[in-house]
């Protein structure tokens, strides 16, 4: 069979079958990826959103730690999550199931990227734009619980509709832009900026409208050509009024709480320059996250197509993904330019990616490239300048696994020694040079092979990424949790009854992945500092007996999860060899036997260990002691003191068998506080080892034994 008859068969095929097979072929090789994913690896966002599906499958309401309410977050994503805690009752299991749901959700971008292009190109064109759509190294996050899967195809569903009300403005499809729109901001409330995209885009059709017609006054063009869009001017304003009644009339708040959880940057100050220094450095690196040719292609469907003379569909899919771009974007810099950021934010701007894609294949397929050759020169030179103008040293760091995968290429340029620190910025500029003199000097013959090219380049990107994310995933799954992740389910079931005491003494990620893995822990307690922002209670310590107080009353708790220098008075049920996290069955009413100090997860002292025990009125405290020969080859002299004053001195001499030391404790008030002083060495100068550490010896255990009182 020759090629034009397979072309032939294959046109006579309908379009919704390729679009589906690319939907389908992208989940599946996500979920390849994503299965490898053990752990979230972006804190505490992940929570937030598990909590909250966890909350509705459990009970139809949506809570935080218990509390009601969702915390000013999206319901869309949660609701999506909210089957798979209702089909499962693991949690391991369910988060492979929303793993699969995220492939399924972002991949469904392709549809929406599909019909964009399809008003614009033929059909071969338009799946093309589909399938680079969803070839973007971001979809990477679906291996992790974040609203970003489901915002990216919500999004690009948003610049359909509005496309598609803008072209003709029926009332059924400006209700559905409206109704896109409303989905968007449920979903992820930084979409309060297609607010302002979408008022921009309508002032730009209809001044563009009434400029191109001969026919009749400028002003009466402009009249008629607004009238068109009443229905969304009406909406907007009956969404406005709405929100001012019911929010700020009838509930008290205030415009700033549109902004969902992130009100607070409502009251930041920010800088024009600083945002407008932050908007290039976003710009370059979304053009360098692109590989810069569906960059180029979106600026020059901008300078071809906001013209009178330009073809309709152009002119209004340029204004749409002009006003998009730009507020999405510039959002997205004023936040980076606060001192809660100050770092390029990829994953809150890289839903642009089908509107670049879409004017991708527009300049190949409208020949605009070879039509608009002044333009398509500014684009090249522009497209090029703007990945020259980020600094792309200061950038590369660990949070590039949370915010920026594309600076991953880089990290992997630099782990192959193919480039130095040095070398990264010339070597960034000479790609995109090369690449933005392929975009301008292509024959128009071999048009078609652009978008490939980009393909090629984007595929390329999936690895390097791919790879780092996974070492992201795993050091979240080994710092949170080193035993089976639902090992507090598994030792006392499902059911939210055990709370969490929070002493800031470990890894933040110990806390939140014991949280999302574990459907029983609940309430949080803290000591001085809260882990998070979100809900969480602070204790208060009563040193005469160890309880703790919450707002005047004792903490009940059936079960509690604490680190391990913390000592509770109960039984301890289960533990994480791991990281120490143990959890008590509390003897009431709940009280602390001791809180220590100076002891690493892996037992190894520093040169001070500071045992404080509570509700103590005098007894003993056992130490079970163990040093390594190679690091203290000599005996050692280990004094305890109890308010600087010597009470018990011991000579441990190095070997393979554990040593014990019986120091005395004295209270008053209730307290017995005992320091115990440890000769140290650094084992990367006396053994060799890659440890910088100043170590004492291992403190395997500590046995409190209460004075008799007779």
């Amino acid at each position: 069979m020759g090629i034009a008859r397979v072309v032939e068969r294959a046109e006579a095929l309908p379009a919704g079958l390729f679009v589906g097979g690319i939907v389908a072929v992208s989940a599946a090789a996500r979920y390849v990826f994503a299965s490898n994913k053990t752990a979230p690896w972006i804190f505490p966002d992940s929570l937030v959103y598990s909590e909250l599906a966890k909350s509705f499958a459990a009970t139809g309401h949506f809570a935080l730690r218990g509390v009601p309410g969702k915390g000013g977050f999206g319901i869309v994503y949660p609701l999506l999550l909210a089957p798979s805690y209702a089909v499962f009752s693991d949690v391991p299991r369910a988060f492979t199931a929303m793993k699969a749901t995220d492939c399924v959700v972002m991949s469904l971008a392709a549809v929406p990227t599909y019909l964009l292009a399809r008003s614009l190109v033929g059909r071969w064109l338009a799946l093309t734009a589909a399938v680079l759509a969803v070839a973007i190294p971001d979809l990477g996050y679906t291996g992790t619980i974040m609203t970003e899967n489901a915002f990216y195809p919500v999004f690009a569903c948003w610049c359909w509709a509005t496309v598609r009300a803008l072209e003709s403005p029926t009332v059924r499809r400006q209700l559905l832009a409206l109704g896109f729109l409303a989905l968007a901001y449920f979903t992820r409330p930084q979409a309060i900026v297609l607010v302002p995209a979408l008022v921009t885009a309508l002032v730009l059709i209809v001044g563009l409208d009434a400029w191109a017609r001969r026919d009749e006054t400028l002003a009466r063009s402009l009249v008629s050509s607004a009238r068109q869009y009443l229905t969304i001017m009406l909406g907007l304003a009956a969404a406005a009024a709405a929100f001012a009644i019911v929010e700020i009339g009838i509930r008290g708040k205030g415009w700033r709480d549109a902004l969902g959880a992130y009100s607070f940057l409502a009251d930041a100050h920010y800088s024009p320059s600083a945002v407008g220094h932050w908007f290039v450095y976003h710009l370059g690196e979304l053009d360098f996250a692109f590989a810069l040719l569906p960059f180029a292609g979106l600026l020059l469907v901008v300078f071809a197509g906001l013209r009178p003379r330009a073809a309709r569909e152009l002119r209004v899919f340029a204004a749409v993904a002009l006003s998009a771009s730009f507020w999405l974007i510039l959002a997205v810099s004023a936040f980076a330019s606060t001192p809660l950021a100050l770092r390029i934010l990829e994953r809150s701007d890289f839903y642009v990616a089908p509107l670049c894609m879409v004017a991708l294949v527009a300049c190949v397929g409208r020949g605009l490239l070879w039509s608009e050759r002044t333009a398509a020169a500014a684009a090249a030179v522009v497209a090029v300048g703007l990945v020259g103008a980020v600094t792309y040293v200061s950038f590369l760091g660990p949070n590039n696994a949370n915010d920026s995968f594309s600076l991953f290429i880089l990290n992997s340029l630099l782990d192959r020694h193919w480039v130095g620190l040095s070398q990264i910025q010339p070597a960034v500029v000479a790609g995109a040079t090369v690449a933005g003199l392929i975009f301008l000097l292509t024959p128009r013959r071999f048009g078609a092979f652009l978008p490939l090219l980009a393909l090629l380049a984007l595929s390329l990107a999936n690895g390097p990424v791919e790879k780092r994310i996974r070492l992201a995933s795993d050091q979240s799954r080994s710092g949170g949790v080193q035993t089976r992740r639902d090992w507090i389910d598994h030792a006392v079931g499902t059911k939210p009854q055990v709370a969490t005491l929070w002493t800031n003494q470990q890894t933040f990620v110990t806390l939140w992945d014991n949280e999302f893995f574990n459907r029983s822990v609940g309430k949080v307690y803290y000591f001085n500092y809260a882990p998070d922002g979100l809900p969480a209670t602070s204790v208060n310590l009563d040193t005469r007996n160890g309880e703790l107080i919450a707002s005047g009353h004792r903490v009940q708790a059936k079960h509690i999860l604490v680190d391990p220098t913390v000592v509770i008075v109960g039984k301890p049920i289960a533990r994480d060899p791991g990281t120490g996290m143990t959890l008590y069955r509390p003897a009431p009413p709940l009280r602390l036997r001791a809180l220590i100090q100076g002891v690493y997860l892996d037992h190894w002292s520093g040169p001070n260990v500071i045992y404080t025990a509570y509700g103590c009125h005098g007894g003993s405290l056992k130490l079970t002691l163990l040093s390594d020969r190679d690091l203290h080859p000599r005996p050692l002299k280990i004094v305890a003191k109890v308010g600087g004053k010597p009470v018990a001195r011991f000579i441990y001499k190095p070997g393979l068998v554990p040593r014990t030391m019986n120091v005395p404790l004295t209270g008053r008030a209730g307290v017995c506080p005992v320091t115990i002083s440890v000769p140290t060495a650094v084992p990367l100068v006396t053994t060799g080892r890659q440890d910088t550490r100043s170590l004492g010896v291992r403190f395997l255990h500590f046995a409190y034994s209460p004075k008799r009182i007779r």
